[in-house]
This record gives structure tokens, C-alpha cells and sequence, in this order.
């Protein structure tokens, strides 16, 4: 999972267009805030480096590789919610999809008894995202969290895809995922499905799955917390099964969260990661010609 301590998602929205698929709809942050919230650092950090004439000037992709981002700092936008009978200390780890004139949050919280939900919130505005009404997902009775939703547009389905726990697996966090046909109802998603059936050879340890698609192909991303990033990759007509055997495609201080993004107008790709030294937790950005390519 992201672990760390955030408490609170903040930052500004605009929506933007990310593909996962060809009709993959994403939001991205434009402008940032900030309250002890890595992940949404992570996401802020993609957004100031997409070119959507949002900034100005324009990101460049020498902007990027020096590092010369801008950013605003404010007060949260939406904070853990009131639980009296399991009390919520975090909210975390956002995926945000903008649809039919709504944006559609999907957030790790933290609780008191549970440790680790999936909650959904909705809204027009972000002015009133706080507001909105709170709906934790019934997909799973035990950990679940780490989302990362899209719409798949050869099912004609939406996809969140996360981590959940089963002991009679080794490693006992497994990636799987859950289908719905409107994200709109919270209601409406479907119980797990392993991403593998099997587990991978060589992979004792993974966490925090992100999924990305080129013209033919679907990529799984994820890091085992030891300095190494992997990635496996499937037939778009395939997904979501047919995973290849995941090999490392970078080692480095790296930790956990990574996010992986094609940058538009720049035909690269661009992948963050959480990395740790010691007690300091900060991140990385790393650069690709193609999905499959040196990063």
C-alpha cells in the first residue's frame, strides 16, 4: 500500500485525458496543494508535467528532466470522515475519473477497526467535495485499498483495480480486480478476481498495481519494496488475465507507488515512484520511450 502520513487528500482539479485505452478518461491535478499527502504529490507532479495548456508556459520535457515545477499550496479539499463506530484517521492513495459532468473519487481510508477500505465520494465541484456524501465499497469484508480506476473501453466497463489479502496465497496481498458498468454506483461493483491465477515465479513480494495500455498491449506495473519496479504485460485482448511472467525493469532506491503516465505531446512516458533512505520519504520520476523500454 502507499503507507506514510497523509490525512488528507487537497489539491486543485481540472479534467484531462490520460489513456489507459483510447477512451480512458483520467483527472489530473493542475494545480497542487499539499497537507503531508505523498500520494497526492505523486499525482500533482503528472499533471504539472502534462502538456494540456493548462500551464504556463507549457511543461517541456527539459522542464521535466531538470526538474523546474511550480507549485500552490492551500488547505485541504477533503479530509477523513466522521465514523463514530470505526473512526477514520486517513484518506489516501486517490484515483479520480471525470464523467457526465461529475468527478468520481475512489481514495484508501484508514480506520480505527478497519484498516484499509476503498471509499467513494462524488461531486460537480471541489468546492463541495468534502461534502459529499461517503460510500465505502462492499466488494471485499476484509484489506482492500490501492485504487486505481478506468474505463476499459473494449468491455465497455469500468475497472478498479487494487490489493486485497488472502492467506491461503504467498505473498498474502495479491492484485485483483472489480468490474462495474457505471461509476457512478458504488453498489454496483463486482467481487474480486485475481489478476493471476497462479503466483509468478521469482515475485516474493509486490504491492501497489497500476495498469497502463499502448495500441496493443496492456502493461502491470508494481514495486516490491526492496528497490525494484517490475513489469508484466498482457494482449489488450486478453486483459484482464494472460499476464506474462513479471521481470524488473529498475532498480534503484525505490519503494513503493509507483504511477506510470503517457505524457501528452512529448511521446514518452513518465513513472513516479515513493522512494525511502532511512526515514526520509520522497519521490522520483523516471523516463521511457515505450512501455517496454529503459526507463
Amino acid at each position: 500500500m502507499r503507507s506514510g502520513p497523509p490525512k488528507s487528500i487537497t489539491a486543485s482539479f481540472k479534467s484531462n485525458k490520460v489513456g489507459l485505452t483510447d477512451k480512458t478518461i483520467r483527472g489530473l491535478l493542475l494545480r497542487v496543494t499539499v497537507d503531508n499527502n505523498l500520494p497526492m504529490l505523486l499525482a500533482a507532479l503528472v499533471a504539472m508535467t502534462t502538456v494540456n495548456g493548462a500551464t504556463d508556459p507549457p511543461v517541456t520535457a527539459d522542464d521535466l528532466v531538470a526538474g523546474r515545477f511550480r507549485w500552490t499550496v492551500g488547505p485541504p479539499l477533503v479530509s477523513p470522515a466522521d465514523r463514530p463506530d470505526d473512526p477514520c484517521h486517513a484518506i489516501k492513495d486517490p484515483s479520480i475519473v471525470f464523467q457526465e459532468g461529475r468527478w468520481h473519487l475512489f481514495a484508501t481510508i484508514r480506520s480505527q477497526t478497519r484498516t484499509h477500505q476503498i471509499e467513494y465520494l462524488s461531486f460537480t465541484d471541489w468546492k463541495e467535495a468534502n461534502q459529499a456524501e461517503r460510500h465505502l465499497l462492499k466488494i471485499c469484508d476484509g484489506y482492500f485499498c490501492a485504487p486505481q480506476v478506468f474505463y476499459f473501453s473494449r468491455h465497455k466497463k469500468w475497472y478498479l483495480i487494487f490489493q486485497t489479502s488472502d492467506p491461503s496465497r504467498k505473498p498474502e496481498l495479491q492484485p485483483a480486480f472489480s468490474t462495474a458498468a457505471s461509476v457512478s454506483d458504488p453498489g454496483s461493483w463486482s467481487k474480486p478476481t485475481w489478476l493471476f491465477d497462479t503466483q509468478p515465479t521469482d515475485v516474493a513480494r509486490w504491492i501497489d498495481f497500476w495498469v497502463i495500455c499502448d495500441e496493443s498491449k496492456a502493461h502491470l506495473f508494481f514495486t516490491s519494496l526492496d528497490g525494484r519496479m517490475w513489469r508484466c504485460e498482457t494482449k489488450l485482448s486478453d486483459f484482464p488475465k494472460g499476464w506474462t511472467q513479471p521481470s524488473v525493469v529498475l532498480r534503484d532506491d525505490i519503494f513503493e507507488a509507483s504511477h506510470t503516465y503517457r505524457l501528452r505531446g512529448l511521446n514518452k512516458f513518465l513513472t513516479l515512484i515513493e522512494a525511502q533512505d532511512g526515514d526520509r520519504r520522497y519521490y522520483k520520476a523516471y523516463l521511457a520511450d515505450r512501455l517496454d523500454g529503459d526507463w
